[in-house]
This record gives C-alpha cells, structure tokens and sequence, in this order.
C-alpha cells in the first residue's frame, strides 16, 4: 500500500474503530451491572496498554532490520480484535477486553507506522489523530440507533480486508531506520544524536499530554447542552488536530505553539460564550501532533514508544475524572493550564533546538 494511500485508509479506519468501540461501551456497558468499572478497564486497555505494546513492537522492528509489517499486522489485527469483541458471542466483560485492547493494537500499530513513513512531515499524524473526536462522539449520540451494528461490521470488514490484501501484494523496501536517516537529518528537525537522552524533553511532553487529556475529561461547558453543541465541539477537537500539523509544517513548531496555546489560553478564560469556548478548543488541541512528533524525534528509533507513552499519558490524565477528583476551577482553570503547556513546550523545542545546533557542531 502505497504510503498516501495507507495515510487514507488510517484516517478512515481511525475513524470507524473509535466509532466501534464508542458504539459498544454506550449501546452494551453503559447502564449494566458494574458498567462503571467495566468502563475504567476499558480505557486502561484502550490506552495504557499501548506503551507495552510499542515496547514490542520497536523490539521485533530493530531484529527484524527495521521492517516495518510488525506494526502493520499489529494494526491490521486490531481491527480483527473489535469486530470480534461486537460479534463474538462472548461474555460482556471479555468484549470490554478485545474492544479495548483492539483499539490499542490498532492505534499504535498504525499511528506508530505513519511516524515512521513520514518522519519529515507532521501533517499526516494530525490527520491521523483527528478523526478519532468525531469517531467518539458519534458512536455515542449513535448508539441505539436500528442497524447500526450491522453498518459497523460492513465497514470495519472493508477496512480490514483492504489492509489484509494491500499488505498481501505489497513490497515494502524501505526500513525504518533508512526512512527517518534519509528524510530528517539531526541538525535541521532538532533529533538529538542516538546516545543522548533528554529527560526534562520527555517529561515537559508527557505532562503536556496529561494537562491536555485532563482538560478535555474536566472542561465543560454551560452551553453545550444539546446534540448540535457537542458536534461542534467535537468538529473543533478533530479540525484543531490537523489544522497544528498543518501550521507545525508551514510556520514551525515555536509559531503554531505559541498562538495555539497562547490565544487558545485567553478565550478560554471565557468558558461561557459558545464562540470563545469552540474556538479557544480549537486552538487547544492543535499541539496534538505536534507533542506526538516532537516526541517521536526525540529518539526516532522508539516509534512504538514514542506513541504509546503519550496514550499512556492520555490515560493518566482521565483518572482524576473518573475518580471525582480534581475538578477544574472556572473560567480560570483552562486558561491556566493553557499557558502551562505553552511554558512545557516551549521549553521542550528550545532544548530540541540547542540540541540540534549541538549536533550539527559536532560534525
């Protein structure tokens, strides 16, 4: 499949397994017995399950000379998983388990391999990543609906025959490591060399990732009170995703960061005006790919990694919801912890900087 082609097909099947697994949780879980720790797993598996997984799957990739099918097949399988955790006629708590870890093998294996086909580019991830609001959202306001799992299983077949076949009669000659050497050089995209470690770079990401999860479980809004508010919000989630790797490519990393969170800060310090709010999340989640990819090219040789540990983080920063815990202040709260992202990532592409130029001296 060529890797336009497969960039497509993500974003579609992206799609159609969060729609898939939202489908599921509200039409079987919700409203059963215990449905409310079924729910927690199911997110633990969905999300924190991909860092082990990436963990594996960088681990086949570099004894396997850098071929990129273990994360093929890993997406691939993914699909599988979800279709049968909606038509397996298995008990409730074990759908909740292939729904979950299906999506997690669909994510990672995927999103893991558009990072590493496109290592130059930040846009295809975002396009990668913005599908999945209007997946969720959808499914939801969705279930119950009449025919809906049969229109689910059609589509999510399709999805996963074409990837069976483009992978069947597909020759992949590159290898991950002749694609990130080749496409992004250290000193012009700020990849530290392969020996160093940057902590205060990792961790200034992941909190990132867990301000941006805990905000979007916390915020809420008083005028989003009906079908059409939440499409809005979840349209603004999705655009705001592919319009920062858009403007990531075009203007640079520091540019789109700094106007994203920066004026994305200051309207939602008005959390009450529907256009301030749409808006102000709009901007907000603009850094989505960016903390992905910045994160990526901090050591390109853990592209399994690189995904699951920010998933991983977008489960850590669910928890403080699902507990009861933590609430939000209003209207300063978003506000707030927009500019402390901005503080964390402007930190972050600074040291990406000083370690490029390092890099480029050194040579």
């Amino acid at each position: 499949m060529k890797r336009y082609g497969f960039m497509v097909w993500g974003f579609f099947c992206h799609f159609w397994i969060d729609f898939s697994c939202s489908w599921f949780i509200f039409q079987e879980v919700v409203g059963e017995a215990g449905w409310y720790t079924l729910l927690f797993f199911y997110n633990f598996f969905a999300f924190a399950l991909e860092l082990p997984l990436g963990v594996l799957l960088d681990r086949i990739c570099e004894k396997n000379k850098g071929s990129l099918k273990g994360y093929s097949w890993t997406g691939i399988a993914g699909i599988f998983l979800v279709l049968l955790a909606l038509y397996g006629d298995i008990p409730l708590w074990l759908g909740v388990f292939l729904a979950g870890f299906g999506n997690a093998a669909f994510h990672v294996g995927t999103g893991a391999l558009i990072l590493a086909v496109f290592p130059e580019k930040i846009w295809p991830s975002g396009l990668f990543v913005s599908s999945g609001a209007l997946g969720i959202c959808l499914g939801k306001l969705l279930s119950g609906k009449t025919g809906m799992k049969i229109a689910v299983g059609i589509m999510l077949s399709l999805l996963f025959s074409t990837a069976v076949l483009g992978e069947a009669t597909g020759k992949k000659k590159k290898k991950c490591r002749e694609i990130q050497r080749e496409k992004v050089p250290m000193a012009t995209k700020g990849i530290l060399p392969e020996t160093a470690f940057d902590l205060l770079s990792v961790l200034c990401i992941f909190m990132t990732v867990v301000l941006r999860s805990y905000q979007g479980m916390a915020l809420s809004f008083p005028w989003n009170q009906t079908v059409k508010t939440g499409l809005i919000l979840a349209g603004a989630t999705a655009a705001g995703k592919l319009a920062g790797g858009i403007g990531a490519d075009l203007t640079g990393m520091k540019k789109t960061v700094a106007l994203s969170l920066g004026l994305g800060g200051i309207l939602l310090l008005q959390p009450s005006s529907m256009w301030s709010g749409t808006a102000g999340t709009l901007l907000f989640n603009m850094t989505m790919p960016i903390t992905l990819v910045l994160l990526y090219r901090t050591f390109p040789k853990w592209t399994g990694i690189s995904f699951g540990l920010l998933t991983f983080a977008l489960f850590i920063g669910f928890l403080p919801s699902y507990f009861g815990v933590g609430s939000l202040p209003m209207p300063f709260g978003a506000g707030f912890l927009s500019f402390l992202s901005l503080i964390l990532l402007w930190m972050t592409i600074k040291r990406r900087e000083r370690a490029g130029q390092q890099g480029k001296s050194d040579q």
